[in-house]
C-alpha cells in the first residue's frame, strides 16, 4: 500500500513538472531558431525581449524592442514599454530616443513629456522647457523649482548640470540627478562639488560613490559644501563616525550656517548623544533667526 502510494505521488509530480511552461531560456531557443530560419517578425521581436527581460539582460531586451519597432513602428504599446524600461534602467542613450519615439505617435503623452523634459534639463534648456511644460498642461506637473532653475541657468555658460541636479535631487529624482552631476564633471573634471555630488546620489541609489568622493576630496577643496556632501555620503552607507568628522569639517569652514548646525546635531543623534545633539539643535534654530548660542563645544568627534 505504501509502495503504490509513493509510486502515485512520484507519477503526480512527474506529471505536474511536464505541465510547468518551460524557463525563459527554454522558450526563447524555439524563437531564435525559427527566427534564423524564416526571419524576425515584430512579435518575435516582443517576446523576444520579454523572454530576455526575465533573464535579466535589460540591454538584449532593449534591443529586441528597437528592432520590433524598425518592423512595426506605429506600435505605442512596445513603444512606451521601450521607453519605460530605458528610463527605469537608467539607459539614458536609448531613453532619449524612445521618449522621442513615443511622442511622435502621442504628442501629448504626459508620461513621456515629463521624463524628457527631465533627461534634456542639464544639457539642453530650451528644449527641455518646451517638453516640461507641455508636461504640466497635461496633467503631469516637474518640480516648480526645477522649472525657475532652468529658466535661470538656461543662457548661463556654466553651472546648469550641477544646479539642475540639486533640484533633481531635493524631488528625489536620483537617476536624474546623477546624470547631470556626471555631465557637469565631464565639463569641468576638477569640480569637487559635482564629483561628491555623484557620490553621494549613487550611495542613495545603492551604487558605489567611493572612487567619485576620493577623487572630490583629493582635490583639497575648502568648500563647506563639499564636506556636507561626503557628510551625507557617509551617512547614505551607514559610517556615521566618519560623517560626523566630514560634517564637523564643513562646519569649521562655515560655522555660522545653520544647515551644517542641524546636520551635525542630526549625526550626534544618530550616534547617540542626545545631549551634544541637542546642544547643535539649538545652535541651528538660533542661526536660523540670526543668532548664536554661546560657549560651542569644541569640534571634535
Amino acid at each position: 500500500m505504501r509502495a503504490a502510494a509513493l509510486l502515485a505521488a512520484a507519477l503526480f509530480a512527474g506529471t505536474a513538472a511536464a505541465a510547468q511552461p518551460p524557463a525563459p531560456a527554454g522558450q526563447l531557443y524555439p524563437i531564435l531558431a525559427e527566427a534564423a530560419r524564416t526571419g524576425w517578425t515584430a512579435d518575435r521581436r516582443r517576446d523576444a525581449a520579454e523572454l530576455t527581460l526575465a533573464l535579466g539582460d535589460v540591454d538584449a531586451a532593449l534591443a529586441h524592442y528597437e528592432a520590433a519597432l524598425l518592423i512595426d513602428p506605429h506600435d505605442e504599446i512596445t513603444a512606451r514599454r521601450t521607453a519605460e524600461l530605458a528610463v527605469q534602467n537608467s539607459r539614458w542613450d536609448h531613453a532619449a530616443d524612445a521618449l522621442r519615439r513615443l511622442i511622435a505617435l502621442l504628442p501629448d503623452d504626459p508620461w513621456a513629456n515629463l521624463h524628457l523634459g527631465l533627461l534634456l534639463a542639464p544639457a539642453a534648456p530650451h528644449d527641455s522647457l518646451t517638453f516640461l511644460r507641455r508636461a504640466a498642461q497635461t496633467g503631469m506637473a516637474p518640480p516648480a523649482e526645477l522649472i525657475e532653475t532652468i529658466e535661470q541657468f538656461a543662457d548661463a555658460r556654466t553651472g546648469l548640470p550641477l544646479a539642475v541636479g540639486a533640484v533633481m535631487t531635493d524631488a528625489a529624482l536620483y537617476g536624474y540627478a546623477e546624470r547631470a552631476f556626471e555631465l557637469a564633471v565631464a565639463l569641468d573634471p576638477d569640480t569637487a562639488q559635482a564629483l561628491a555630488s555623484v557620490a553621494l546620489v549613487r550611495a542613495i541609489q545603492g551604487k558605489d560613490g567611493a572612487p567619485w568622493l576620493d577623487q572630490a576630496l583629493s582635490l583639497g577643496s575648502e568648500s563647506a559644501q563639499l564636506y556636507v556632501a561626503a557628510g551625507l555620503y557617509y551617512r547614505a552607507v551607514g559610517q556615521d563616525f566618519i560623517s560626523l568628522e566630514m560634517f564637523l569639517n564643513a562646519l569649521s569652514r562655515d560655522p555660522l550656517n545653520p544647515e551644517i548646525n542641524a546636520e551635525v546635531s542630526t549625526t550626534y543623534g544618530l550616534l547617540g548623544d542626545t545631549a551634544t545633539a541637542d546642544f547643535w539643535a539649538q545652535q541651528a534654530q538660533l542661526l536660523a533667526r540670526g543668532m548664536r548660542a554661546p560657549d560651542a563645544p569644541p569640534l571634535e568627534p
